[in-house]
């Protein structure tokens, strides 16, 4: 199947439906009701740190670059699935909110650990035997699955206040890779090329993820224009050591464009969750077994569909056409939820339950499923052989820098509009929606047919 062995496809399973797919979806999943209901945090709080937990994955290529000069990639899936395991199982204890932070990056970490390494191993595979495009789509059809599972346990345990059992589920999805990784030989296959990263490699990976690690500080720390002028820093500095350290190559062009194409796509979802949840006046006051559970199995069917569609129609066409798909498609669940907003539907008859399980169900996750792939086509694509880590996850971090810098934007952004689950200051939302999630973000759609090939 694609050109692999059948047990790396089952430690891909491993990986992809119950790491990735379960584990990681839980983790977020359960971060907004968690935070609501025991520790009684703003939606500016929850944003913040939203931000932190995002750190791990804009060092994925720091990470990548030491992976590529370890010959034991076994061991590292066996050590970072101990790890979140472990995280999650403090979780479990709901200890106070401080040790809940570290706890989440521990957890995130992992998982981006586990992710680094697959990604590198399939598309190493992938090259060597001829494989096709159809395991991108098909690792992010077991993603989708198991966001399914996650949702199924998240909302109605946490409508319970059972968070215990939920980060308990965690934990046992982090620790069944120890299984395949520890007990059963040839899972992990051999690598195959004996190269390490290049000094302009490790000197890009050091910036990239040096802007992340210093965005998360500011954001942690910083009044919210300060962590985005701070932002604004990265940007410029990443910008610059890519193209002067890395040469006009089409790996940076390609890191360059998944950047700016994140940084286009404003994040808010401190607002966005919150206004859909707080139980303020003329606001839809969603449960979370409807917010979380309902709507991620809608929205996990619909990513299937759309991993399907990608894969019959999509794959092949040129990546500059997938990108505007992708972006294009980033507008309509942006457009509906300005709507629903302004409370349009209300006039109509729809109910707000039925209008959320269209827009932010189905419509929310597809574009998020849209856009995903090309990225991880585009990175499959430049990556360099004996060096599939690196090269993925160069790409990759460049992404998750963008998407780590327009969260802080969103937050002051948020900010200047008044927006704030204190006092239900919500007045402004649908400004704040227009602005960050329709107007900015066609910048997107003009750059994908400006700048990829």
């Amino acid at each position: 199947m694609f050109g692999m062995e059948r047990r790396f496809i089952a430690l891909l399973v491993g990986i992809y439906l119950f790491v990735k797919g379960t584990a990681d979806s839980i983790l977020v999943l359960a971060a907004l009701p968690l935070y609501q209901q025991k520790y009684h945090l703003s939606s500016d709080h929850f944003q913040k740190l939203y931000s932190i937990v995002l750190v791990p994955w804009s060092m994925k290529c720091l990470f990548a670059c030491g992976i590529d000069s370890v010959r034991g990639k076994a061991l590292v899936l066996a050590a970072a699935s101990a790890l979140g395991a472990v995280a999650c199982g403090v979780l479990a204890s709901i200890p106070p909110v401080e040790t809940v932070i570290w706890m989440y990056l521990c957890a995130s970490t992992a998982a981006m650990m586990v992710d680094s390494t697959a990604e590198g191993k399939y598309s190493q595979e992938v090259k060597l035997n001829n494989g096709s495009n159809s395991v991108t789509p098909f690792v992010w059809g077991l993603v989708s699955i198991g966001s399914i599972a996650a949702a199924c346990v998240v909302g109605p345990f946490a409508d319970s206040g059972l968070f215990e059992g939920i980060y308990a589920a965690a934990a046992v999805c982090f620790g069944q890779l120890l299984v395949p990784t520890l007990l059963i030989k040839g899972s992990v296959p051999p690598d195959r090329a004996k190269t390490s990263p290049s000094r302009a490699e490790w000197q890009t990976a050091v910036a990239v993820s040096g802007s992340g690690l210093f965005c998360g500080l500011m954001v942690a720390t910083a009044p919210p224009y300060l962590a985005t002028l701070g932002s604004l820093y990265c940007v410029a500095i990443a910008s610059y050591v890519i193209t002067c350290w890395y040469g006009n190559s089409e790996l940076t062009r390609g890191m360059l464009f998944v950047f700016l194409f994140e940084l286009f796509n404003i994040q808010i979802p401190g607002p966005t969750d919150f206004w859909w949840t707080s139980p303020c006046p003329g606001l839809p006051n969603l449960d979370y077994t409807t917010y979380v559970t309902i709507s991620a199995v809608v929205g996990g069917v619909s990513s299937l569909a759309v991993c399907a569609v990608y894969m019959l129609w999509i794959q092949d066409m040129p990546l500059a056409t997938q990108f505007v798909v992708a972006g294009g498609s980033r507008l309509l669940p942006a457009l509906t939820e300005l709507v629903i907003s302004r409370r349009f539907n209300l006039d109509v008859g729809i109910s707000d339950k039925t209008a959320f399980l269209v827009a932010g169900s189905a419509l929310g996750p597809a574009a998020v499923t849209l856009t995903i792939m090309p990225i991880a086509q585009l990175a499959t694509k430049l990556a360099a052989p004996g060096l599939e880590t690196v090269s993925f996850s160069m790409v990759a971090a460049s992404a998750n820098l963008g998407k780590a810098i327009s969260l802080m934007v969103g937050l002051m952004i948020t900010n200047w509009f008044e927006v704030d689950s204190t006092g239900c200051q919500f007045d402004n939302y649908p400004a704040l929606l227009f602005f960050c999630n329709i107007l900015i973000p066609l910048g997107g759609v003009v750059l994908s047919r400006s700048m990829i090939y």
